[in-house]
């Protein structure tokens, strides 16, 4: 498990994750902290999806919203396989949580 530490949202994100939306850093750093569920649900997956950086990335999000939004995070159909086991991953270093990621595993 890794120590949680709180960043700000940056370029970065925007150029990765929002290319297609007219969006700000201030937008998302208003959006993550709002009480609007939706909103966070919106940029957390966007950020899950597409993000190079996906830990760092993700915790732009307060500790316990993080938490939630992954634990409540459903995979969808559409690159199923690779959002699947991006999830599996998140939830062992983020909510230490043990996990089986057959291609991850040691092989004797």
């Amino acid at each position: 498990m890794i120590t949680y530490k709180k960043y700000e949202p940056s370029e970065r994100i925007i150029k990765e994750c929002f290319w297609d939306y007219k969006i700000s850093v201030a937008d998302i750093k208003e959006y993550t902290s709002s009480n609007d569920w939706n909103l966070k649900k919106f940029i957390f997956e966007k950020i899950f999806c597409n993000s190079q950086s996906l830990i760092i990335d993700l915790m732009i999000f307060d500790k316990d919203d993080l938490e939630k939004l992954i634990r409540k995070y459903t995979i969808p159909q559409f690159n199923h396989d690779y959002l699947e086991k991006r999830h599996k991953i998140i939830r062992h270093v983020i909510l230490n949580e043990k996990v089986r990621i057959k291609e991850l595993e040691w092989r004797l």
